[in-house]
């Protein structure tokens, strides 16, 4: 038994060194072929016009330069090759290599379906190529700009003339190639990003500083997205087609992930650029006949950032735009037509995201003041008998057959998923979101039913965020003795009941006398409206609540909505109450 294990032995070693010795004649054959600058002639020659069996062994032989490039093997920093590059020279060879073969792939009109269909397949393996060895990358860029910063020396120019480059090609085609599969209508392949991506952070490489030169100086990274969301609004604003929205949101979600692989300086000047250059003339298109356009574009970037909103850019880029005079008038304007209602549905959906996110510091700079308290007595959470009794006076009514849905555990579910802290909020009522959330419920009656649901959902949000961090929402503070949520609800209630009375006396009208009945649907009634007297109790808010008749089917609808509501906030304080 030990003999046959010592054989077996002896004849895996001998495998192993024939592997050894045949990885090692590949190399040499493939220098030598450098060395002759076969590969050098082969990248000349193109891929346009040259016959198809041609281009094949073109391909074998690049692909052998790659594979060679990328093997990996126990003794690989011995390997002919690897020893190679090591050489100016023979580094400089293998980068031009790949820098002038890849050339004619962007001339995008000209290629056929098997040139693209291998150039795809094969820029993975180029970048693992720069990635390995970001050197012969940093080689081919230093060689492209020295020649670009000659030729504008001799003619007078004082800057690259990118604008140029980027409509016919760049000075870099791996670059070019990329981008032109990323932002033409004719690849939607998500790998591309991915690796576009990936080139990229090798551009961003703090082991060749050069590349990140290149990266900041040449590639123009803004404008190529800025252009390309300019476009897609543009487009959506003629045809209003759901499929830009989805465009817009996959791309700013690509120049949201490049921002993040870049420096903290360049990633601000890029995020500056495309608010200057994008954001801000956007928010300008509002008021014209394609607002509900806008404010979606509006929506759907915010809630691009949210994923990155641990990256301090975006937070502040957030928290600025929420506290600009113009951004806050859009806004009014949004919560205040009825013809934006849909948007308006949006933007209480994204403020509820903006509340899950669990950001602390965003939540604090949009929702609350700037200070936090240090203490608080156990005793300001404890559940108000008053609101107990109202809980319970309203769930005693019912409106419908269906049974009604009981939250309690998805409450507690809330505040089980977060770490209790020693420092606490404020809320802050006169903050744009605040207050738009205040103004949207007291309107709860007459709010679409969808509209009531994440309203519910972000007052529930704001209870539980952080395990009841965010005082002042149903709890005592020495700044106001009842938040504004807290007044409207008060007035909610008593219009619930006034409205409970209504349907009351509207069922027993169905059963009397045909022309009584008739004489009834006349006699139709106006939604409730706050009194100025209650609007003073309030902080200053825009409302123009205008007089529209009652519908019976939406208010019986809303009013299941609140008998939940009201339930939903008891819950909230009592566990509040009891984990503090």
């Amino acid at each position: 038994m030990a003999q046959e294990v010592q054989h077996r032995l002896i004849k895996i070693n001998r495998q192993i060194d024939l592997n050894i010795s045949e990885i090692t004649k590949s190399q040499q054959n493939v220098l030598l072929l450098l060395e002759h600058d076969l590969y050098y002639l082969l990248a000349n020659l193109g891929i346009l016009k040259i016959p198809r069996a041609l281009f094949d062994q073109q391909i074998l032989l690049f692909k052998r330069l790659v594979n060679n490039l990328l093997l990996e093997h126990e003794t690989n920093a011995m390997l002919p090759l690897v020893k190679a590059l090591r050489n100016p020279k023979t580094a400089e060879k293998v980068s031009k290599c790949f820098g002038i073969y890849l050339v004619e792939y962007t001339n995008y009109d000209e290629v056929n379906i098997f040139h693209f269909n291998f150039i795809v397949s094969f820029i993975p393996k180029i970048l693992k190529v720069y990635k390995r060895f970001p050197r012969l990358l940093e080689i081919w860029l230093q060689y492209l700009c020295q020649d670009v910063i000659t030729s504008e020396t001799l003619t007078g120019q004082n800057a690259l003339p990118l604008e140029h480059g980027l409509d016919n090609r760049k000075y870099f085609p791996l670059y070019d190639l990329l981008y032109s599969l990323l932002f033409t209508e004719d690849c939607k392949d998500q790998i591309i990003e991915t690796y576009f991506l990936e080139l990229i952070v090798i551009l961003n490489s703090s082991e060749c500083p050069f590349l990140f030169q290149w990266l900041r100086q040449f590639s123009d990274i803004s404008r190529c997205f800025i252009n390309r969301f300019t476009y897609i609004f543009n487009e959506a604003c003629i045809g209003q087609d759901e499929r830009n929205i989805i465009e817009y949101q996959r791309f700013l979600m690509a120049f949201n992930k490049v921002l993040v692989s870049l420096s903290l300086e360049f990633r601000e000047q890029c995020l500056l650029d495309f608010e200057l250059q994008f954001f801000s003339k956007l928010l300008q298109h509002i008021g014209a006949d394609n607002s509900n356009i806008v404010y979606i574009f509006v929506i759907k970037t915010i809630d691009a950032m949210l994923p990155f909103i641990s990256n301090s850019i975006f937070k502040d880029f957030i928290t600025e735009l929420f506290q600009s005079k113009i951004f806050s008038q859009r806004l009014d304007d949004c919560f205040s037509q009825p013809k934006y209602s849909e948007c308006k549905i949006m933007f209480l959906a994204l403020f509820n995201k903006i509340l899950e996110t669990n950001c602390c510091h965003l939540v604090k700079d949009l929702f609350c003041f700037k200070d936090r308290i240090k203490e608080k007595k156990k005793s300001s959470f404890k559940p108000n008998k008053n609101l107990l009794i109202k809980a319970m006076q309203i769930s005693k009514l019912k409106f419908n057959e269906g049974e009604r849905e009981n939250s309690f555990l998805s409450i507690l579910q809330k505040f089980q998923t977060k770490s209790l802290q020693d420092e606490y909020l404020v809320y802050d009522d006169q903050k744009l979101i605040p207050r738009l959330i205040s103004e949207s419920l007291l309107t709860f009656f007459q709010n679409k039913y969808e509209c009531n649901k994440l309203l519910i959902a972000l007052v529930i949000n704001l209870l539980s965020f952080e395990r009841g961090i965010i005082y002042n929402v149903y709890s005592k503070d020495v700044r106001s003795k009842y938040s504004d949520i807290e007044n409207i609800m008060e007035f909610l209630f008593d219009a619930f009941l006034n409205y409970n009375d209504m349907i009351n006396e509207h069922n027993e009208r169905k059963y009397l006398t045909m022309n009584s009945a008739l004489i009834s649907q006349n006699d139709q009634h106006e939604y409730l409206r706050p009194t100025a007297k209650f609007l003073e109790r309030l902080s200053p808010l825009d409302c123009n609540i205008g007089t529209s008749d009652v519908n019976h089917g939406s208010l019986i609808m809303n009013m299941n909505c609140f008998q939940d509501f009201l339930n939903d906030i008891f819950y909230c304080i009592k566990i509040r109450h009891i984990i503090t």
